[in-house]
């Protein structure tokens, strides 16, 4: 469950010192390394964009090939602490941090993903101030909560609930229409003011039912949203 790294390097410096072949565990500094998931490992190290230096990015670890995950890393002892899935090259999709959190749990056998801080702010779509930088407006959940999370998604797409509460609620405002047009028939064939009044009263009925549909809909919806969404995902 720890990761690995040459023992001497200099996380702000950018420098690492050799002393022998031996590895010791991982400090990044809480800045990061970027890192890639590739072929079943993950590859880490300090990013590299100063003038008169060797620059490197994510796409140098593997010549701009596809990689299976990609972003910044932070580790401290060993010990992975934080996650952020996010690359200029890249552009880590939802599928992309799915498999990363997959690796983690399965491959690296991390026994604790609860105490590992991920950022969801691409997955939630959070928007952020203008001309600022996805590190500078992370929004965090543990990596437990956004893979419960992804699993919960992946299962409503692939049982296409999502779409049957949409065609339900289209069909609910059909019927609600179809009512409306009728009951305003009925009161012009009628005429005369207990007409107008039927009128109005069948709209009433109509509206009451309507919302009475409509609250069915949107309950629907919010426990489908509390299933999905962990309850300690909230805002503070």
């Amino acid at each position: 469950g720890r990761v690995a790294a040459p023992p001497h390097h200099d996380a702000l410096t950018g420098t690492t010192a050799h002393h022998g072949p031996r590895w010791g565990p991982l400090t990044t500094g809480p800045k990061g390394w970027i890192f890639v998931l590739h072929d079943g490992a993950l590859y880490a190290r300090f990013k590299s964009t100063h003038q008169g230096r060797e620059r490197f990015h994510h796409s140098s670890f593997f010549g701009g090939e596809c990689v299976d995950a990609a972003g910044l890393i932070v580790a401290k002892d060993g010990v992975v602490t934080r996650l952020l899935p996010h690359s200029g090259h890249y552009r880590p999709r939802e599928a992309h941090f799915a498999r990363l959190l997959v690796f983690l749990r399965d491959r690296l056998a991390l026994p604790n993903l609860d105490t590992i801080e991920v950022d969801v702010q691409r997955l939630l779509r959070v928007a952020r101030p203008e001309h600022s930088r996805k590190t500078d407006t992370p929004f965090y959940w543990s990596a437990a909560e956004a893979l419960d999370f992804l699993e919960r998604k992946c299962l409503a797409k692939a049982t296409n609930l999502l779409r049957d509460i949409e065609d339900r609620h289209h069909h609910l405002m059909r019927k609600q229409q179809l009512a409306l047009k009728s009951s305003s028939s009925a009161a012009a064939a009628g005429g005369g003011g207990g007409g107008d009044d039927a009128g109005v009263d069948a709209k009433k009925n109509n509206t009451n039912n309507s919302n009475k549909s409509n609250s069915g809909v949107f309950t629907h919806s919010d426990q489908l949203l509390s299933m999905m969404i962990p309850a300690a995902a909230t805002l503070s």
